[in-house]
């Protein structure tokens, strides 16, 4: 566009109000958010991500914030996933929610030798034993001991031998800690040591 001799470009701006401008404005800023806070294309941005392999296989995770409608960080998605060393066909390990949108914790996930690995978050826990191809699961709220508050059960730390031998730390009530034990890579848990 251009002005002619007469302004005329510069009259007809001069029309539109400023209260007309704000109310455009502020239409297409809440339509914006919106569509960003419903739409399913919100999630293909991770704010992190982390990849550790050995020789045979790879995990990845992503860390996905999530939006209150008001537009501000109130959690996260952590996305694990694995893949063989030659593949990109990732596989979903385990699509973990934290009310904390906390940095990716790299030293939770670990691998015991070429084909085992494991990894944990605070209520969750996933190992394999075949190369990354299939995860066992265990958690704490599904855990058979009975708690009074078996949500504020937390998974504190885990250590996994090459022999299998394993112990997984829990916070429960009172922030009082147990201890669960592993001889088989973490597959199984249990209250007591077997040797």
């Amino acid at each position: 566009m251009s002005l002619n001799g007469n302004g005329m470009l510069n009259r007809i701006v001069r029309k539109v109000s400023v209260e007309k401008i704000g109310v455009l404005a502020f239409l297409s800023l809440g339509a914006s958010l919106a569509v960003f806070s419903s739409s399913p294309t919100a999630r293909q941005h991770p704010r992190h991500v982390y990849i550790t392999s050995n020789d045979h296989f790879r995990v990845r995770v992503q860390m996905f914030p999530e939006w209150h409608r008001d537009s501000f960080v109130s959690g996260a998605t952590y996305l694990f996933e694995s893949a063989t060393a030659d593949s990109d066909d990732w596989i979903e390990i385990m699509d973990y929610k934290s009310d904390d949108p906390d940095p990716i914790h790299c030293e939770r996930i670990k691998f015991v030798d070429g084909m085992k690995a494991y990894l944990y978050m605070p209520r969750e826990f996933a190992v394999t034993t075949d190369g990354g191809r299939t995860w066992k699961h265990w958690d704490t709220l599904h855990w058979e001991v009975r708690r009074e508050y078996p949500e504020s059960t937390m998974i504190v730390g885990v250590q996994i031998e090459p022999d299998g031998s394993g112990k997984l730390t829990l916070r429960v009530e009172n922030d009082s800690e147990t201890n669960l034990f592993t001889t088989d890579y973490g597959v199984h848990w249990s209250a007591t040591l077997h040797h």
